[in-house]
């Protein structure tokens, strides 16, 4: 099984790719430097694999590449950072933290 994520900004989403086929998506709206993610969606017939997680995971770092500020209203992402702080926690700005119940 092959998979990635691809950003398709004129669509302000990122893809999920398996085997060639659409499986998932995350979308977002980007603010100058933030990037609000707010639905996670993985399409029938690719439920129960943990491909929702592992396309976060892969926005996320996507996110830090580009330098960032995370905002999760979607809360499947805010679950996947709340699990992974010290990996994550960073990407979402001090002053937005409390906003989302998380440590500041």
């Amino acid at each position: 099984m092959t998979q990635r994520v691809v950003d398709h900004p004129e669509k302000s989403r990122y893809e999920l790719v398996v085997d060639e086929e659409l499986a998932g998506i995350v979308t977002y709206a980007l603010d100058g430097e933030q990037l609000s993610l707010l639905h996670t969606e993985v399409f029938e017939g690719f439920l129960h694999r943990g491909l929702a997680a592992a396309m976060v995971e892969d926005v996320l770092s996507d996110a830090r590449a580009r330098g960032l500020g995370v905002l999760p209203f979607c809360p499947f992402v805010l679950a996947f950072i709340n699990e992974h702080l010290d990996d994550d926690l960073d990407l979402v700005p001090k002053a937005q933290r409390g906003r989302f119940g998380l440590p500041t």
